[in-house]
């Protein structure tokens, strides 16, 4: 009987359509690690933020924002897994930090080419984007200030759970769903 998690399905869909390349699975990190890359991506993020800002107060052309401030956010964003994180991964307790990657290039894509001529419509956009980045920063910095103790706890309760919930996988030559067993790591009780 071929048995196949659906997680893997949808990565593998995702990679046979090309939203995803096999080259986006990222190696596990674990929690210093990935703690580390989240605090870079924050200093990062800092910096080219008060960029921005001083950009804009100084009138600086769409193209040069593009270079100086857009082009380092991508570079930036594509050092982060796209949507798959396994989850052995401490990157899932830091994925808020990419989060605000994204969040603060909408925030510049608002000012760099605003979405229609409406002034009123334009600020409304922008303050939306600002206030997401803003969320995703406060969510960021709180995981950044846990201790890696408590998101070792964090990823404790979470196994727990998972040997407790049910989990349903697509069997190929049924052609149906069906109950995925438990995890190795879980006890019988």
């Amino acid at each position: 009987m071929n048995k196949i998690p659906c997680t893997f399905l949808l990565l593998a869909t995702l990679t046979y359509t090309g939203i995803v390349a096999a080259t986006d699975i990222v190696k596990p990190l674990n929690i210093p690690e990935a703690r580390e890359k989240a605090e870079l991506t924050v200093n990062t993020l800092m910096s080219l933020e008060k960029k921005f800002m001083a950009n804009v107060q100084a009138g600086m052309s769409a193209q040069q924002m593009k270079q100086e401030i857009s082009q380092p956010l991508f570079t930036l964003l594509e050092q982060w897994p796209h949507s798959y994180v396994d989850d052995g991964d401490a990157q899932a307790h830091f994925l808020s930090c990419r989060d605000s990657i994204s969040n603060l290039q909408s925030v510049v894509s608002s000012v760099v080419k605003p979405m229609s001529k409406n002034k009123e419509t334009n600020k409304k956009s922008f303050n939306v984007a600002l206030e997401r980045y803003e969320e995703s920063g406060q969510v960021c910095q709180k995981m950044l200030n846990m201790t890696d103790k408590e998101l070792a706890a964090i990823d404790k309760q979470k196994r727990e759970a998972k040997c407790t919930k049910k989990s349903v996988i697509f069997d190929v030559d049924k052609g149906e769903m069906v109950e995925q067993p438990k995890p190795a790591y879980c006890t019988k009780s």
